[in-house]
């Protein structure tokens, strides 16, 4: 009975101690700018679906701006990391940690791409119409032209004298 107590006690540890991603970086104990080797240690008591440290794990790097988003198994956080010059790398049982320092997370690898690589908004400015002065004698023709669409509209003049009208206002 006390071997039953005890692996009882040691399971209830081991669970009890297993944290999720987000209860590490919500507890003060992961920081900007902190190395991904301080970050790794953080998560040595983390659940092991939970770790982006552990082959199981997937990262995505960067290598024209040296940005590097890492995550565990259960793609519940995406971490990312900025200045990484050798990003993470795993083989069937371990991994090389890489480099970098930590800068934030997010719930999606889509928001943790776009957070590195925001897309700018372009906004069309209306261009100013220049503004049109018109000389007494533009006026006069854009009076006379004006009159002359009235009288066709009205059937007082048919369309072929309103086209020889229309030549001579214009020349």
């Amino acid at each position: 009975m006390n071997l039953f107590k005890s692996l009882l006690i040691i399971l209830f540890l081991f669970l009890y101690a297993c944290q999720t991603g987000s209860q590490i970086v919500s507890s003060n104990n992961v920081h900007k700018g902190m190395s991904k080797q301080e970050f790794r240690n953080k998560f040595l008591i983390s659940s092991i679906k939970e770790d982006p440290f552990i082959p199981a794990s997937g990262n995505k790097y960067n290598y024209s701006n040296k940005t590097e988003i890492i995550w565990g198994e259960s793609k519940s956080l995406f971490y990312v990391f900025r200045n990484v010059n050798t990003p993470k790398k795993c083989g069937d049982w371990t991994c090389s940690n890489g480099d970098g320092y930590y800068d934030s997370y997010f719930y999606s690898l889509k928001a943790a791409e776009d957070y590195l690589n925001p897309k700018k908004v372009i906004t069309k400015q209306k261009k100013k119409k220049p503004l049109l002065v018109k000389t007494s004698s533009e006026t006069d023709i854009v009076e006379q032209l004006e009159k002359l669409i009235k009288e066709l509209k009205d059937g007082r003049i048919s369309e072929e004298e309103f086209n020889l009208k229309k030549k001579k206002i214009i020349k």
